[in-house]
């Protein structure tokens, strides 16, 4: 599904690198300059965020029910 974020005086831009809902968290305590909590996961959007056209080593993982996983990176999703 669409991830569209607006950060105040933020790089305007699109990508199509794979993220997951759950990276969503770490931006928002960058941007606050909230402490960060080592117990929650995901990978932080923030270069994404300065820079759309960054290089993006990570993977989308998803889940759907209990035995049900995808893994997606730009070129690629194995189910």
């Amino acid at each position: 599904m669409p991830l569209i974020i607006s950060v105040p005086d933020g790089v305007k831009g699109r990508t199509d690198k794979p993220v997951e809902l759950l990276s969503s968290y770490p931006p928002l305590i960058d941007i606050c300059g909230l402490p960060v909590n080592s117990r929650l996961e995901g990978v932080s959007l923030q270069p994404l965020l300065e820079d759309p056209d960054t290089d993006w080593e990570h993977v989308a993982i998803s889940t759907l029910g209990q035995i049900n996983h995808a893994v997606r990176d730009e070129r690629w999703r194995y189910i």
